[in-house]
């Protein structure tokens, strides 16, 4: 069990380093970003793979075949959580 009682810590996903396997938390974005996000397939709940990382917060992401880039105002308002390593058998670890 994680230190916050068992809940994913989530982030901005402008801390993501790249390489790192995410998962969309919540879009803390004005509604039309939301929605042009949601309509690019970011939505809840989505995994996502940071392929490229700019120092100023701007970022590229994978997500399914798509590589979508994202600017820093943008990326701030996505709130990630880390994927966890899949469970031997390749059965991802649920965590609870």
């Amino acid at each position: 069990m994680s230190p916050d009682g068992g809940h994913l810590r989530s982030f901005p996903l402008t801390l993501a380093t790249k390489g790192q396997r995410l998962l969309v938390a919540a879009l803390a974005a004005e509604k039309r970003l939301t929605k042009r996000l949601g309509d690019l397939g970011l939505r809840r709940g989505t995994e996502i793979e940071v392929v490229h990382c700019r120092g100023d917060g701007s970022l590229v992401v994978l997500r399914h075949n798509a590589r979508l880039a994202l600017g820093m105002q943008t990326a701030s308002g996505i709130l990630v959580t880390a994927v966890d390593a899949p469970a031997p058998g390749g059965i991802p670890a649920t965590g609870e």
